[in-house]
């Protein structure tokens, strides 16, 4: 069961369970643009705009005027038409006109008018601006506008210096579309990042820092960041287009993977993420969406767009990113952030590859957070009882709590993968200790040397104490 939005929710403090809106509520919030925001998005929405009414014979919008404002009709009929009578249709309420508005300053690509009595209600460009500062997450209906705009064969069709060929995929906090380089020729992939994600405070100035940073990746891990294009109210990352698959859609394929594959990919992965740290950057957001399957098998650790320097890494409020179902407790809590932090995600990801379940769920985001950072991550071989010892333990010290508690750095991580690989599966053996009263501290004492022994091994060892009331009798 999972209705937050599973692997593509991505921004902690401002995403809540969306609920379907309620029978009296206003015919606007039921179209598919505001399906995503939150019911407290949804009021602050509805605060910001003004009524509006038109007759039968009324021009609602203006082809070639430029515009300022969105339309959201609530009742009656409208007639949209081009000039040149390429696009001529009818429309019922609810509808939005003009809502291009919002993005661009470009002249209205087509006339509206009101074929009967139209009520509605107005949100201009000022006040929208006004409103996604006080609530980002409102700016996720830009995302979906120029989404669908670039999708459409009359649509976008330019970013930047680059031409829009079509889509390639869509994720949480960004969609992908094939283009390419009008001069070099080259086909690339052109992601855009949500418009909630850009309306963050600070993220604009730290994108344009971090993305030089970004660009000087080079691992055969990470997928390669070409430019970067600035253009209708967003950013845009271009980077070299991959033959292949994600891995989270392999995974929910039940796409079978062997331990020697598992045992590879995370290790690739680790390596990506050891370059990156080592150039001073926590990827923040490592989960199987941003982890690529070439058709060769090999993994492409990929979307830096919310990386962050490892000394400005401190995070809270509105600047505190992540998936919440892979965010290590210290992201969650808004601390400082270092490479063990992108590790703990790893281990969310090894345990959804292993199992093909996520290894935290709930009904909302509160529900996610507490799992983080309360509950422990449920046992690998309730699922796969089959499970090789070191995949099981590698699974176990990157999800720890603590961060302390965890492979140091993800170059240990990478070196344990590829240094203790073995596909017997997990067995248990059991020992039991009695000893006299007086001497348990003693007896304790050394079986938790013993314990730390057995653990350096890859053995999970675990220490209980009972009382025999029997013994002696």
């Amino acid at each position: 069961m999972t209705v937050v939005g599973k692997r593509t929710r991505s921004i902690v403090d401002q995403v809540t369970a969306s609920a379907a809106p309620a029978a009296d509520a206003p015919a606007w919030t039921r179209l598919a643009l505001f399906a995503d925001l939150a019911p407290d998005d949804l009021t602050a929405m509805g605060a910001a705009l003004v009524p509006v009414r038109f007759e039968a014979g009324d021009m609602i919008v203006a082809q070639a005027e430029p515009g300022d404002a969105l339309y959201l009709i609530e009742s009656g009929t409208l007639h949209v038409r081009t000039a040149d009578g390429r696009f001529d249709k009818r429309f019922e309420a609810p509808e939005t006109v003009g809502e291009m508005a919002l993005v661009t300053r470009e002249p209205r690509s087509a006339s509206v008018t009101a074929v009967s009595a139209v009520t509605g209600l107005r949100l201009t460009r000022d006040r929208f601006a006004a409103l996604v500062a006080e609530h980002p997450q409102i700016a996720s209906i830009l995302t979906k506008l120029v989404g669908n705009r670039l999708r459409e064969i009359d649509g976008i069709r330019r970013v930047g210096k680059y031409r829009i060929l079509g889509p390639l995929g869509s994720g949480g906090v960004s969609d992908v579309f094939l283009a390419e380089h009008p001069e070099l020729g080259r086909q690339v992939a052109v992601k855009m990042l949500s418009h909630a994600l850009v309306y963050h405070p600070s993220f604009g100035e730290r994108f344009d820092r971090e993305a030089r940073v970004v660009a000087q990746l080079d691992h055969p891990n990470i997928v390669r960041v070409y430019d970067f294009e600035q253009a209708y109210g967003t950013r845009f990352i271009v980077m070299e287009k991959l033959d292949g698959q994600l891995l989270e859609d392999a995974i929910s394929a039940d796409q079978p993977f062997s331990w020697t594959e598992i045992r590879r990919l995370l290790a690739e992965v680790a390596d990506a993420l050891a370059h990156a740290h080592e150039h001073g950057l926590v990827h923040r957001d490592v989960k199987p969406l941003n982890i690529f399957l070439e058709r060769d098998g090999s993994a492409r650790l990929f979307d830096f767009g919310i990386a962050i320097p490892i000394e400005d890494s401190q995070c809270s409020g509105a600047d505190r990113l992540g998936t919440p179902y892979y965010m290590a407790p210290e992201q969650i809590r808004g601390r400082a952030l270092d490479g063990r932090t992108d590790l703990y995600a790893l281990g969310m990801t090894a345990y959804e590859l292993i199992t093909g379940e996520v290894a935290f769920d709930a009904e909302n985001i509160e529900g996610l957070v507490r799992n983080h950072l309360l509950d422990p991550v449920p046992d690998i071989r309730r699922l796969r009882p089959d499970v090789p010892a070191d995949l099981l333990r590698f699974v176990q010290v990157c999800t720890a709590k603590a961060a302390d508690d965890r492979f140091a750095s993800a170059r240990e991580a990478h070196d344990w993968l590829t240094g203790n690989a073995s596909d017997a599966p997990v067995e248990r053996l059991s020992l039991s200790v009695l000893c006299p009263s007086g001497a348990r501290n003693r007896v304790r004492a050394e079986i938790e040397r013993f314990q730390k022994r057995l653990e350096a091994l890859g053995a999970e060892a675990t220490l209980s104490t009972a009382r025999d009331v029997t013994a002696g009798a």
